[in-house]
């Protein structure tokens, strides 16, 4: 740590630190995160604690107490944890006629992951180079960086990255993904010719309406990063080079890290069938078509690697 610091320095740095532990400590407990998985913490935690040593017992009604809520909103918040596998129902050993809740295998597990996961962001935003100059923190001083593009074929790990990247991120960066664009499509465009097909093996194809509104798109992104806006590009580059190249026209002028998401087809397929929303053997179709051609100034593999590893990885590149 900075010997310089002042103690209102040091004062001024709690409320961030604990700001960031908040949005790092939800990044890998499910992938993908949702607002759920905060909610299903709480009510583990409490379960775990009320139900430490002997003869301790917690029911729905005492979550409830506990978390200072209406009754059936804990009643909802136990049945969204016990449909999860992570909470059991049992009879009480103190009085039969009562139900009383307990963690289950799973749940235990989850609580381990996530605790650990937020020693390791504790450790992260504490480290001795959080601050000040000469021993700053890795992705503080002065950005340069106004766009961050990554590019990957579907379930190679994207998503997963840009959420850590904005919670490592020292600013605010806006993420933006060709999901959102289709998503923003009337949805008669969807499988039209015009628009955007999905084949039954997977592949994709687009027409003349999709890429109009796709080049609007890209012109729109690049003026918000010209207003000042830093902006993450989630994308998949179907034509390759060609699409690399697009963007290369629409970003003119901008400082841009170009960023390859690799991961192996068969991880990526797996990944394709536990998420079920997305036609199979589109991962597959995917995973080297869209780097071919396409230049980088680095790339990550999330094979193996998790995704805050390989956020951490990018936001060292940035400038």
């Amino acid at each position: 740590m900075d010997e310089t610091a002042t103690a209102e320095d040091l004062l001024n740095a709690v409320g961030p630190a604990f700001s960031k532990l908040r949005r790092t400590s939800l990044l890998e407990v499910e992938n993908p995160i949702s607002a759920k998985d905060l909610s299903r913490t709480l009510v583990l935690n409490l379960v775990l604690e009320h139900t430490t040593g002997e003869d301790k017992e917690v029911t729905v009604g005492a979550i409830a107490e506990l978390m200072g809520v209406d009754p059936s909103v804990a009643s909802r918040m136990v049945s969204d944890n016990i449909k999860a596998g992570y909470l059991i129902r049992a009879a009480s050993q103190q009085d039969g006629r009562r139900t009383v809740l307990q963690l289950s295998p799973a749940g235990v597990e989850l609580l381990e992951r996530f605790r650990r996961h937020q020693r390791e962001a504790f450790e992260y935003i504490t480290a001795e180079n959080a601050f000040g100059p000469g021993g700053g923190h890795p992705y503080r001083g002065p950005v340069t960086t106004q766009v961050i593009v990554l590019n990957g074929g579907s379930s190679s790990g994207k998503s997963g990255i840009v959420r850590c990247l904005q919670a490592v991120l020292p600013d605010p960066w806006l993420a933006l993904g060709v999901d959102s664009l289709i998503e923003a499509m009337p949805a008669s465009m969807q499988g039209s010719d015009a628009g955007i097909e999905f084949a039954p093996d997977g592949g994709v194809s687009v027409g003349p309406q999709f890429r109009m509104l796709d080049a609007a798109w890209a012109e729109g992104v690049a003026a918000m990063a010209r207003a000042g806006a830093r902006v993450i590009i989630d994308d998949v580059f179907l034509g390759g080079a060609a699409s690399q190249e697009r963007w290369q026209k629409a970003l003119a002028g901008l400082d841009v890290l170009w960023v390859g998401v690799r991961c192996e087809s068969a991880v990526a397929a797996g990944r394709e069938i536990a998420r079920g929303d997305r036609v199979r053997g589109m991962a597959e179709l995917q995973a080297e078509v869209v780097h071919q051609g396409v230049t980088y100034d680095l790339e990550v593999d999330t094979t193996r690697s998790e995704s805050l590893e390989c956020a951490r990885t990018i936001a060292a590149q940035v400038r």
